[in-house]
Parts: structure tokens; C-alpha cells; sequence
């Protein structure tokens, strides 16, 4: 893969009440975490997601891609806590039924050295090595070939047919073809409603996946 070539992003979170963060096993599942928001790259969802075991903390790199068929990433990550450099090169491997990866942990005895007290900046570099899978996207070349409008959730373009969509969701048949100032408009941004979600919600009106995957 050539410089030009490479998969490469930076995604970063500041954690805050890091003091009030259960230990792990104190609480169900979903309360001992502290989750950063998702993210959009390459055609798959990623998230920062922070563990505490004991008085250390763990961030875990989150992958997620929502399609029909086998997938898998290989990726690596170089881990800054704040400005500074925890450790390089970790390697991730993400597929189906594989979401997440650790990093490193953060040793509570070391949390002054990283500038960790009731919040921690953590910062991901990450590299994608490989992917394999049919990774489907709403804004590359395909689409917007094919697309009249363009839908905006939380910052992300999806390029869209406004007839397509109308034929199969009457909230976009009135959107589109009702007496909306939308229906003029060649950009509509849509609020209250995660990116994610939504791409789910396209992925199965265009038969990317199936109902029963998403």
C-alpha cells in the first residue's frame, strides 16, 4: 500500500468523572464503561471506549460494521494520554464477532504523569493494514453518480435518490415529494438521529444487509 494509499485517522475523546467510574465487576456491563462517540471512517464506526480494573484504566478501540458477509480489520494504533506518548504500535484485529480491542493500561501511579485527575484526553492514531469485506458506503463515486440530494447526519454526507427512498419510506415520500421547503433542497441535514443508525436504516432499503443483521 503506497503513502497515498494508506488508511489513516485520529480519533480522540476527553473522559470526564473518571473518579465515579465503577470498577469493573461492581456493576452490570454497561455501567462500567464510559463510552466516546462514534465516528465515521472508511465506511466503518469507531469509538473509544474506557474500562477501569481495579484503580488502573484501559482504553479499548471499538470497530463496527454493520453489512452481509465475513469482515475483518487489521489496524494499529500509537496511544497519547493528553499530549503525551503512552505507547506505539499496538495491533488490533476486528471482525464479526470480534468489536473491540484493548490498548494499554494506564496504572493509577502514573495518572500524574499523564495528566490524569477527574478527566483523561485519550488520542488513537490509527492505521488500517487490512480489510477485507465489501465495506458499503454512501458517498463514494457510485453514489454520488446516482444520487440527487444529500442527507447530512451529525456531519456525515450520505448521497441519496429521492425517489428510491420515497418508495420505500413514506417519512421520505413526504419529505421529498410533500410541501416541505426540503423538497427543494439538494442537501437536507437531518437532526435527532445517530449516524450510525442511520446507515443501518440505509443499509437495509438498499439491501446492503438484511433485517434480521441489523
Amino acid at each position: 500500500m503506497s503513502a497515498s494509499e494508506e488508511k489513516k485517522f485520529v480519533i480522540k475523546y476527553v473522559f470526564g468523572s473518571l473518579k465515579s467510574l465503577p470498577v469493573r465487576g461492581e456493576m452490570i456491563y454497561g455501567s462500567e464503561v464510559l463510552y466516546g462517540p462514534v465516528e465515521k471512517h472508511y465506511n466503518v464506526f469507531w469509538n473509544i471506549r474506557l474500562h477501569k480494573y481495579e484503580s488502573d484504566i484501559i482504553p479499548f478501540l471499538v470497530c463496527k460494521s454493520f453489512q452481509t458477509g465475513n469482515w475483518s480489520i487489521n489496524a494499529v494504533s500509537d496511544v497519547f494520554i493528553g499530549e503525551k506518548l503512552l505507547k506505539t504500535g499496538i495491533n488490533h484485529e476486528f471482525e464479526q464477532n470480534r468489536s473491540s480491542s484493548r490498548t494499554l493500561a494506564i496504572e493509577k501511579d502514573d495518572f500524574p504523569e499523564y495528566g490524569i485527575d477527574e478527566s483523561a484526553q485519550i488520542e488513537l492514531h490509527v492505521k488500517i493494514d487490512k480489510m477485507t469485506g465489501n465495506f458499503r458506503n454512501f458517498d463514494d463515486d457510485v453514489a454520488k453518480e446516482l444520487s440527487d440530494t444529500v442527507l447530512v447526519v451529525e456531519n456525515c454526507k450520505f448521497y441519496v435518490n429521492k425517489m428510491y427512498l420515497s418508495l420505500h419510506s413514506t417519512y421520505f415520500k413526504s419529505l421529498f415529494l410533500g410541501k416541505f421547503a426540503e423538497s427543494e433542497k439538494s442537501i437536507i441535514e437531518l437532526e435527532g438521529i445517530l449516524v450510525m443508525d442511520f446507515h443501518i436504516f440505509l443499509s437495509v432499503i438498499y439491501g446492503f444487509i438484511d433485517i434480521a443483521d441489523a
